[in-house]
């Protein structure tokens, strides 16, 4: 009995431990069937995640189909610190797209900038919509020329010159008729031509008509005039301007319309006496038209008023037009803000609307923060680089309008203390490694905190760069893909410049900016000696602008910011000259 007890009871643990065994394999396989199960499934999510730029491409096709533009190109791009992988497309611009271009244009964009969004509820589209001038944009630039020479224009087209075919806007003149039969002539004319050159100053005219009117011609114009106004001609004399085109002058005695009854005499030009939309009386004696400062503040007393705001002090401001000076009144305001008062000084002129700016001006915090911002800070970053120029025995302007008429916010020039001082010490611009460089005689600086693509792209098309000229754009800030790189890129595919025009134009972020003026040192164990090797001004010089560029961006956001940034630029502006800006 003992025998047989104990051979079952063996057997039965042998079928036990085989069911376990059995039962142990059988959950090892289910695990690693659900396992491999599992695995699959995350490469079939991994596989439907992963778009390719076709896919990218396809979600974007009826978005810029609709805009009148077609995909010519795709590439992966790694943006940002985190080198993040994102899609971009190559899109050419239709001329029928609404904006207002004049040819088919061709850009970079990411797909999510063209798809719409909170903040671009159409999405983004051709960053070159505000640089392609039109036929009526070019009319512009020379009516006021036309119109100086008695003429009128007819017509506009284009006309495409040469091997290469290139578009050059036309128009048709015709003349005030300036002849001794006083016939009127038409002909088609190049604008470049018309406004002028440095071989033919005066640009082109009508060939029917070379002699033009006399100065005595013109004096019987307006004699009826002078004598309706009480007053008389004395002399008469050819100015000439910057462009060395000539306007008839006059020597002009009033008729003593003023309390005193006192006679006046002053030079006035031709077209000033003339009414237009501008003065609808003409311009006349300004003695005998002076009011003082207290008729001038109650002249815009009430609109002030009207504006939300008061006027705190006056005062007297001489101010160049050109090359003469003219006595202007300026009012400081005080802006009514709910959450921050602002104060500025501002010209009664610029103060009311006019046909220039219908709106008239008004606090340009309040109008625009960033704008003003950077205002503020082009101040203190002209003044250091001054400083800092003198310090190197270099020479600088501050805002100096240049013969095209464009005013940089400042000009360096490249003489020999700037080759021998500065210039070897930096890599931003290789004047010596570049043919079309080794000529340039200035270095036109312009700063700018605008975030807007097309706002700096225009910088290039005010004249600044030259053969003889460069152009430094230096952005105070930058945001997202709005860097110094990406503007840079922008413009070396701009069709609207030529490559000899590209190669005079660099963008540069601040950091560069200071590395081209030699002054890029940190405080830092790393550059300790470097630093302590300083002189105590140039020490001065990196702190303030370190220090402005902080307050700027800070500026944008916070009201105490904006404040130590309005002292600073007050205190700078009057060592600058700057009186009131």
């Amino acid at each position: 009995m003992n025998y047989n007890n104990s051979c079952s009871r063996k057997k039965s643990k042998r079928e036990q431990n085989k069911t376990f065994i059995n039962t142990k394999v059988d959950l090892y396989q289910k695990k690693s069937t659900t396992m491999v199960n599992v695995v699959k499934k995350i490469e079939d999510i991994n596989i439907k995640k992963s778009k390719t730029l076709d896919d990218h491409q396809n979600d974007i096709e009826d978005i810029v189909i609709k805009k009148k533009g077609r995909i010519i190109g795709s590439e992966w791009r790694y943006i940002g610190k985190n080198k993040r992988k994102t899609p971009y497309f190559l899109i050419e611009c239709n001329r029928g797209c609404g904006y207002d271009c004049d040819e088919k244009r061709e850009f970079w964009r990411d797909k999510y900038e063209l798809k719409p969004s909170k903040r671009y509820p159409d999405g983004k589209w051709c960053p070159y919509k505000i640089i392609n001038k039109s036929l009526i944009r070019h009319q512009r630039e020379i009516e006021d020329i036309v119109r100086m020479k008695g003429g009128k224009i007819i017509d506009a087209k284009w006309r495409y010159i040469g091997k290469n075919r290139e578009k050059k806007p036309y128009f048709l003149i015709e003349c005030g008729g300036d002849n001794e039969n006083n016939e009127k002539h038409q002909w088609w004319v190049e604008k470049y031509k018309l406004k002028g050159n440095k071989s033919n100053p005066e640009g082109t005219w009508c060939n029917q008509c070379p002699k033009g009117k006399t100065l005595e011609e013109h004096q019987k114009d307006i004699e009826d005039i002078v004598r309706m106004k009480g007053g008389k001609i004395i002399n008469a004399k050819w100015r000439y301007d910057e462009k060395n085109r000539k306007y008839p002058y006059f020597y002009i005695e009033c008729g003593g319309d003023n309390e005193y009854n006192m006679t006046h005499q002053f030079w006035i030009y031709k077209n000033d006496l003339i009414p237009d939309k501008t003065h609808q009386v003409g311009v006349w004696c300004r003695e005998c038209q002076s009011k003082t400062l207290d008729q001038h503040q109650n002249d815009i007393e009430e609109y002030t008023k009207w504006r939300g705001g008061k006027i705190i002090d006056s005062e007297w401001k001489c101010v160049y037009h050109g090359k003469y000076k003219a006595k202007i009144p300026h009012f400081y305001i005080e802006c009514d803000n709910e959450e921050e008062k602002h104060r500025w000084w501002v010209a009664k002129g610029n103060l009311l609307p006019k046909a220039s700016n219908p709106t008239g001006s008004w606090c340009k915090v309040c109008n625009d923060r960033i704008r003003a911002v950077s205002e503020y800070a082009h101040i203190i970053i002209e003044y250091y680089s001054l400083i800092y120029l003198n310090l190197k025995n270099c020479n600088g302007r501050h805002e100096d309008i240049l013969d095209e008429g464009s005013r940089p916010d400042l000009i360096i020039n490249r003489d020999d203390n700037f080759k021998s001082n500065i210039e070897p010490h930096q890599n931003i611009i290789s004047f010596s490694n570049n043919v079309v460089l080794t000529n340039i005689e200035e270095i036109a600086v312009d700063f700018t905190m605008s975030l807007i693509p097309s706002n700096i792209i225009r910088k290039c098309f005010r004249n600044y760069q030259n053969k003889k000229r460069y152009l430094l754009i230096v952005l105070i800030q930058e945001e997202g893909i709005v860097t110094a790189q990406y503007m840079q890129n922008l413009i070396n595919n701009d069709a609207e410049l030529d490559n000899e025009e590209k190669e005079l134009i660099k963008v540069i972020n601040f950091d560069e900016y200071l590395q081209f003026l030699n002054l890029e040192i940190k405080l830092d164990l790393l550059n300790f000696d470097k630093w302590n090797s300083l002189s105590e001004k140039e020490k001065e010089i990196i702190s303030m602008f370190r220090k402005t560029i902080k307050l700027s961006i800070d500026a944008t956001e916070s009201s105490f910011a904006l404040k130590e940034l309005i002292k600073l630029s007050e205190k700078n502006g009057k060592l600058l000259g700057i009186e009131n800006h």
